[in-house]
């Protein structure tokens, strides 16, 4: 329990996150795209397991995610994704670039 005279907080869920920013539908229809989209990301991770090295690495960047979003939000769960993939994209790039001036 904290005091009155405290002066921090202890933080937001990711379904507050929602409901503050979208409202009841919001939440609703968030929940069912980050459903979706972690339905997508599973399946084809530990069912189909044909996908390439990329792919693993943006889906392990979501469960690291996850661990977080129950007291984050919505915005940090693809934060993530995006640094994973602009990382991905420069170290591919910077890949073929060399084999290029090497050949």
């Amino acid at each position: 329990m904290l005091a009155s005279d405290e002066s921090f907080g202890l933080g937001t869920s990711i379904v507050a996150d929602a409901y503050v920013s979208f409202g009841p539908i919001g939440v609703v229809i968030i929940f069912l795209i980050l459903g979706a989209f972690l339905n997508y990301i599973e399946y084809n991770t530990f069912i189909d397991k044909k996908k390439s090295t990329y792919f693993l690495a943006l889906s392990f960047s979501t469960y690291i995610s996850l661990i977080y979003a129950c007291r984050g939000s919505v915005g940090y769960l693809f934060a993530n994704l995006t640094y994973t993939l602009i990382f991905l994209w420069l170290f591919t790039y910077n890949k073929k670039s060399r084999y290029k001036s090497s050949i």
